[in-house]
């Protein structure tokens, strides 16, 4: 424990001067700095000046806009490669803005594409907003500056920009965290790609390889919708109040980036012209006629009552009310609370909080809740599945949650990503598409990527469903903002309950239930004991886990963790399948150990 608490003082210790220093920043001369963007900022057009359509051409998506608002047009976008061709082609069919709004925006090939194609959409005459969370967007002030130059339509905003900073790393990272805990923590977790007021895409995705099938390491299994019609006005209304709001700033207003857009002129941007990527494959099926009229078939819906919610801006200094427009949880809480039979919900990260827990609590027993999340093996983040560790047993055992937690590589892989044998032969050559802060892959080598659940979808009785950012846990319900679409829709709910369904089924998931309660006296008193040891804030003192993952049997039929012939319908697997790193076994266990007082933070 020397050694814990020696690098626990010296963080307090570096933490301290930093947090002393946090007041020294000199803050940017706004309007110095404003006259310098605009004397330097690309003005060409390669559209003349009052061209009806932007030199744009027709959309697909076009006809599908009910102008009476009666209806919206719905279509699933459950597949990385259609969701960034999606993209593509809303920007070059884009004739009067863009509204783009991410937690992530990654400088990967993905994220420089799509810059790159919005440079181009603002040379046409589009208006280009970019509003990305500062913490882990463009994590370069040299880049951030080539934005600000790219061109006078084309506008990025940072959430929450850190000590003066827009990249903030290291010392003064400690100095944010010791100073001003609270905010830093509050982060912009919302998602949205929304044209011209009549399209948005909407739901998990960051904007990065790995949410677009384009990572040979892992990749993520997410979900979101591109809705048309009447909906994206009230979409946009929710982006400006948080473009508009004090938390947002230009990057010319931080220093970093100031200091770089003083240091030099950036005569020819690098952002300019579409840089060369193995991603030609996506513009070419963003621009078929024929694979959108594909997806619009096979994906899309007519639905009518279509809902938009979006937390506010400075969602930690507004008090939380149940049901409120003003609070995601709330919302989401009040349509759980309405099931009649069933709960079906999808998210990468599976924490209660105490409020939680106390909903979970007074539910009713009679209503079938089920849960497909990432097992330790899946997950990208596995501190957070460490915290959850702890809670397992509970939510098996006294709040009958089934939960299924995702295999890294699932019987449907490659049907849930249909480029799996190129990113084979991609891997085979050397390339991948690093994040900052990749913990190691705890799998065996395979010749293609893992997969991890990122999708946060809620389905309620197969009647209503809800397309979000928020992760259900408890950083979405204090510290982050979210936004999201209710649609109150059967078949559309019917049709997102089929794919929740194929995540769980036995093939692609390991279904979580308790062991068996050995010896009747010493198990009761093993299990009361390790109830009480997983309740502790701190130290959990118990050695005995309670649950673990199961298969199903050859010839088994499926039933509840719950039921009594569970045991005999299913083969345990242990508490951490298919995990070979050692090391991730042995520090998920330390943090499950000696960490739950940071449940609320996760």
């Amino acid at each position: 424990m020397g050694f814990f608490k020696g690098i626990l003082a010296a963080a307090l210790a570096v933490g301290m001067v930093a947090g002393l220093s946090a007041c020294g920043v000199t803050p940017v001369d706004r309007s110095a700095m404003d006259a310098l963007v605009a004397q330097q900022q690309d003005a060409r057009l390669d559209c003349p000046v009052g061209h009806p359509h932007r030199c744009a051409p027709v959309s697909g998506l076009a006809d599908l806009v009910d102008e009476s608002g009666e209806t919206q047009h719905v279509i699933m976008l459950a597949r990385g490669s259609d969701a960034l061709a999606a993209r593509l082609h809303m920007i070059r069919t884009a004739r009067s803005h863009i509204l783009l709004q991410n937690y992530i925006f990654s400088d990967d090939e993905a994220g420089m594409l799509l810059l790159a194609e919005l440079v181009a959409a603002a040379r046409r005459g589009v208006q280009v907003h970019i509003l990305v969370d500062a913490l882990l967007s463009l994590p370069d002030a040299a880049l951030q500056a080539s934005v600000e130059l790219a061109h006078e339509g084309l506008s990025l905003r940072l959430y929450n920009p850190m000590r003066e900073h827009a990249v903030v790393r290291g010392g003064d990272a400690i100095a944010a965290l010791t100073c001003c805990f609270r905010r830093f923590n509050h982060r912009m977790h919302n998602k949205l790609f929304a044209v011209d007021g009549r399209h948005v895409i909407l739901g998990g995705r960051n904007t990065a390889a790995r949410y677009f099938d384009l990572d040979t390491r892992m990749n993520f299994i997410d979900f979101e919708i591109l809705v048309s019609g009447q909906v994206v006005e009230d979409v946009d209304e929710g982006f400006f109040r948080y473009w508009h709001h004090e938390l947002a700033r230009a990057p010319r207003h931080t220093v970093d980036v100031a200091e770089v857009l003083e240091g030099q002129s950036l005569e020819e941007q690098p952002l300019s012209a579409i840089p060369a990527t193995r991603l030609g494959f996506a513009l070419e099926q963003a621009m078929d006629r024929q694979w959108l009229d594909a997806l619009i078939l096979d994906a899309g819906f007519r639905v009518s009552d279509v809902s938009y919610f979006n937390d506010p801006p400075d969602k930690i200094n507004v008090t939380s009310r149940a049901g409120s427009e003003e609070d995601s949880t709330g919302q989401l809480r009040a349509l759980m609370d309405q099931a009649r039979h069933s709960v079906t919900l999808q998210s990468p990260y599976l924490v209660m909080s105490r409020d939680f827990e106390r909903f979970l609590r007074d539910r009713d027993p009679a209503v079938r809740w089920r849960i497909s999340t990432n097992s330790l093996a899946a997950t990208d983040a596995f501190p957070v599945y460490a915290i959850s560790r702890r809670q397992r047993h509970r939510m098996v055992a006294q709040h009958g949650l089934e939960i299924h937690e995702i295999k890294p590589f699932p019987e449907d892989i490659a049907d849930w990503v249909p480029r799996y044998d190129a990113l084979i032969d991609e891997k085979a050559m050397g390339l991948s598409s690093p994040m900052a802060g990749d913990p190691v892959s705890p799998v065996r080598e395979m010749p293609g990527p893992r997969i991890s659940v990122h999708a946060k979808v809620l389905v309620i009785d197969a009647e209503i469903a809800v397309i979000t950012s928020h992760n259900f846990d408890p950083r979405s319900e204090v510290y982050n903002t979210e936004n999201g679409l209710i649609i109150r829709d059967a078949a559309f709910a019917g049709a997102m309950t089929d794919l929740l369904e194929n995540a769980m089924s036995d093939g692609n998931s390991w279904l979580h239930g308790e062991k068996p309660h050995g010896v009747p006296v010493l198990g009761s008193i093993n299990r009361a004991l390790a109830r009480g040891s997983r309740r502790l804030p701190t130290l959990d003192l118990w050695p005995t886990h309670l649950t673990q993952n199961y298969s199903l049997r050859e010839g088994a039929e499926p039933v509840a963790p719950q039921d009594p012939d569970f045991h005999a319908a299913y083969v345990p697997e242990g508490e951490f399948p298919e995990v070979e790193l050692r090391k991730r076994r042995r520090h998920t266990g330390i943090i499950s150990r000696m960490f739950g007082f940071l449940r609320p933070l996760m």
